[in-house]
């Protein structure tokens, strides 16, 4: 294991009910194994696939660092939050681990621009129903609400961390104000629908802005990282 993160931060993919974690491991952990040849993601739930976790569910995904980088370098909007968390929100960080969180200069580029994109159109699609079905998983915000008011904050909250990070190459995590108040508003149902959906609409067009300005380089920093992943897995195999 390199680094273990154990913050609520927003943005996950380790969840359970009492605290909202992610988890990545740079050689592997126990689990289920899916399919992927030698880049390996291992699952485990409580609840089958597809299934809504509850109150001390598990919920854990975990890449082999051959996947969990090539998904970074792609500009995979959940995975790349890992290379942000605080120092102080890390459980384990080895020299490894901290070494990889290290290159994270060489990793963010312009691609992940119309990565965050394309998840943001998707979850707004999904959210109003124009496209598939739309997201009923939480039917007691429904109720409450008229939409799935936590699914409306993450829509949100893609499109500000995108732009932040295509503009600076960094993420601040937790979310720095105002934004995080207001998505956190979006999240209670103090913002209605009519007036959420034009904001992430205004989001967006930001988004869109930040993608053809971004200061960031064009392309990773290929060379920097597979000098990375070969000595991490030459070290790993004990052949240095």
């Amino acid at each position: 294991m390199a680094c273990t993160r154990a913050t609520r931060t927003i943005a996950t993919r380790w969840r359970s009910s009492s605290s909202r974690r992610s988890f990545w491991s740079a050689f592997g952990s126990q689990g289920r194994v899916a399919p992927g040849g030698r880049s390996t993601t291992y699952v485990e739930r409580t609840q089958p696939e597809g299934a809504r976790s509850g109150p001390g569910d598990l919920d854990l995904v975990a890449y082999s660092l051959r996947k969990w980088v090539r998904l970074a370098l792609s500009g995979n909007p959940t995975v790349l939050l890992l290379l942000f968390s605080p120092p102080e929100s890390l459980l384990v960080c080895t020299e490894r681990g901290a070494a990889l969180r290290a290159l994270a200069p060489a990793i963010v580029s312009r691609k992940a621009g119309p990565r965050f994109l394309g998840y943001m159109r998707a979850q707004t699609d999904r959210l109003i129903g124009t496209r598939g079905q739309r997201n009923v998983n939480r039917p007691e915000l429904i109720e409450a609400h008229g939409f799935d008011t936590k699914y409306a904050m993450h829509v949100a909250r893609l499109g500000l961390q995108g732009i932040e990070l295509l503009s600076t190459g960094r993420l601040m995590l937790p979310m720095a104000e105002p934004d995080r108040s207001r998505v956190m508003a979006i999240r209670r149902g103090d913002v209605p629908l009519g007036e959420a959906l034009p904001e992430i609409d205004a989001i967006e067009l930001r988004l869109h802005e930040a993608v053809e300005n971004s200061p960031l380089r064009t392309e990773p920093d290929y060379e920097r990282v597979d000098a990375f992943l070969i000595e991490s897995y030459r070290e790993s195999g004990g052949w240095n």
